[in-house]
């Protein structure tokens, strides 16, 4: 399996997001940052899933 690396940056967006959604509704950044590790998870498992031919 692949590894998925978020950079400095990209890490910092993603905590910020989950900040930003947990003070609209409580629950909400855990839940936001739980399905980027999903989807960040599917990447590494298969990399060439979406492709364009």
């Amino acid at each position: 399996m692949m590894r998925v690396i978020f950079t400095r940056l990209a890490n910092q967006e993603l905590e910020d997001a989950g900040r930003f959604y947990e003070l609209e509704y409580s629950g909400l950044g855990r839940k936001f940052k739980e399905e980027v590790r999903k989807a960040a998870l599917r990447i590494a498992a298969y990399p060439e899933g979406c492709v364009a031919m």
